[in-house]
């Protein structure tokens, strides 16, 4: 299901993008995205699939005290980087399907991938779409007495709305290949606003970090 596959890429990836981090940023840092909107996901959901991803060994849960308040924080494990990044190249190739909080999640963490990723995963998505168009086309073409006028002109706005996609992504992509915006392993072209809430986190992300190095340090 689409639901599942973006709530656990959205929270893996909040967790690869900020790690060490707590549950509660990771839960803040996706309700400023308006996922309660786009990709349906509450809060709950963010608790419950850090659970899920620390069982399944694709993030690291360490119990810490923080001052006098226990904390628990999350790292991404080996393989939860691995799958991070297969996931992101699944929501833009259109292996996972077209719905649009699937390819909008893929678009959130694409820098996270390198330049040539996104262009090949989307070449693949321009392919699929293309595919998928050529059938619809036809089945509308085709439906005479076999699919009621309603229906096929539904159809028709599917189509369109494929078609809309289609130009938008190949405007993109043929700008990514021109060199816009920056992908992994290149320099960073893009830093938030000196208010910007992730800066917290960042410096949060540096004591998590001492804690754990303390921690290793004394073999707890």
């Amino acid at each position: 299901m689409a639901g599942a596959f973006v709530t656990r890429a959205l929270v893996l990836g909040v967790v690869r993008l900020f790690e060490p981090v707590n549950g509660y940023q990771v839960t803040r840092e996706l309700m400023s995205w308006q996922v309660e909107d786009w990709a349906k996901l509450k809060p709950g959901s963010v608790y419950s699939m850090l659970a899920t991803l620390t069982k399944q060994d694709a993030i690291l849960r360490h119990d810490l005290t923080d001052g006098t308040r226990p904390v628990a924080v999350y790292e991404t494990t080996a393989s939860g980087r691995d799958e991070f990044a297969r996931m992101i190249r699944e929501a833009l190739d259109g292996s996972q399907g077209f719905e649009r909080p699937v390819l909008d999640t893929g678009l959130a963490f694409a820098p996270y991938l390198t330049r040539r990723e996104v262009i090949t995963a989307l070449d693949a998505r321009l392919d699929r779409l293309d595919a998928v168009g050529a059938e619809v086309a036809e089945a509308i073409a085709g439906a005479g007495q076999t699919v009621p006028p309603h229906v096929a002109h539904m159809m028709g706005l599917d189509q369109s709305l494929r078609t809309a996609e289609r130009t938008w992504l190949a405007d993109f992509r043929d700008r990514l290949d021109d060199g816009y915006l920056a992908f992994l392993g290149e320099p960073q072209t893009w830093m938030p606003g000196p208010d910007d809430a992730g800066w917290e986190m960042v410096e949060q992300r540096r004591r998590y970090r001492e804690l754990l190095d303390a921690s290793s340090a004394t073999g707890r």
